[in-house]
């Protein structure tokens, strides 16, 4: 373990994150996380003891009994590592990333895989820093967002195909927002997205949409750039979805956090970054005034809001959900 003391763990609470200070390592999560400090120890231990030459100095997100992230060296070599369990998903990770590795080049790429041993793999370190910080500035906006875009089509493209007799599986995203909107806290929000879910019903099932092997969790969060190249990260929730599902996702994300391109709203998001994406995917007038709306629906409501979520977050989710339903 280095010079790492469990002895010497300790919290250092700041405004929006903690920080888990060890002798030798740093562990940042989210206020939302509970983690013991002993279990990030542990898994930094168990990364090393897996993988000759790894040093797993920083930890960057912890999920109890799921998985770890850190970032350090392997052989003086940076490196992100992955501590994913159970064995298995780790496997399925690791595959996806072999799937995907020769369709992903040049300005748009996801990480090389470095080393492996059972659940713990390592990963090449991405250049840059993510979009989402990038996006602080309004300037920089419009190309991140048209970046994205073109990486997610790029992501999808091998594996697109089109499916016949969507009724049911509307009927199962459908349900699963209505799962999801039931554990709002905030009376005013969950009034709203009443009304937001029945608007989602009025929304005929097409004939047919667009499915691929999507990211699974695309926001602007898991994309890190450096003015050339675009590397999307985190692909552990890889599966075969609406390819409208993924874009929206981004852009729900994107807008909770007031990162818009412009002024203006459509679905409740930024206007013109589903113009971005729409481009990019060639979508036709079914895709944006059915499935395109049906799945930012659907993202408005299974991102519940927190009864600590901060005032500010509230206000922009209830500006969200008014604009959806104009």
């Amino acid at each position: 373990m280095g010079s790492c003391e469990v002895g010497r763990a300790h919290h250092i609470f700041g405004a929006n994150r903690v920080q888990l200070r060890l002798t030798g390592r740093t562990c940042g999560a989210t206020l939302r996380q509970m983690f013991d400090p002993e279990e990030i120890l542990s898994a930094a231990a168990r990364i090393e003891a897996a993988l000759p030459g790894a040093q797993a100095k920083a930890c960057l997100r912890a999920v109890p009994n799921d998985r770890a992230v850190f970032s350090g060296h392997l052989n003086d070599v940076p490196a992100v590592f992955r501590l994913r369990l159970p064995e298995a998903l780790a496997r399925e990770e690791i595959a996806e990333l072999r799937r995907m590795q020769p369709h992903m080049d040049g300005p748009d790429q996801i990480p090389l895989i470095l080393a492996e041993s059972g659940p713990v793999f390592a990963l090449s370190m991405a250049a840059g820093t993510s979009v989402i910080q990038q996006m602080e500035s309004p300037d920089h906006r419009t190309v991140l967002v048209a970046r994205a875009a073109q990486w997610l089509r790029r992501y999808t493209a091998p594996t697109e195909q089109t499916s016949q007799g969507q009724a049911k599986r509307f009927d199962l995203w459908l349900r699963k927002a209505a799962e999801q909107s039931r554990r709002q806290p905030h009376p005013a929000l969950a009034a709203l997205e009443a009304q937001v879910l029945d608007k989602m019903r009025t929304l005929a099932a097409p004939a047919v949409w667009r499915t691929a092997i999507c990211h699974g969790d695309f926001h602007p969060g898991n994309l890190i750039y450096d003015g050339e190249v675009m590397t999307g990260i985190d692909t552990g929730g890889s599966a075969r979805l609406p390819l409208y599902k993924d874009i929206a996702r981004f852009a729900a994300h994107a807008a909770r956090r007031n990162l818009m391109i412009g002024t203006s709203r459509r679905f409740g998001v930024d206007a013109a970054t589903l113009d971005h994406f729409s481009k990019a995917f060639t979508l036709n007038d079914e895709e944006r005034t059915v499935l395109l709306p049906f799945f930012v629906g659907f993202e408005l409501l299974v991102r519940v809001e927190s009864a600590k979520t901060p005032a500010w977050r509230l206000e922009i989710a209830e500006e969200m959900l008014r604009n959806y339903l104009c």
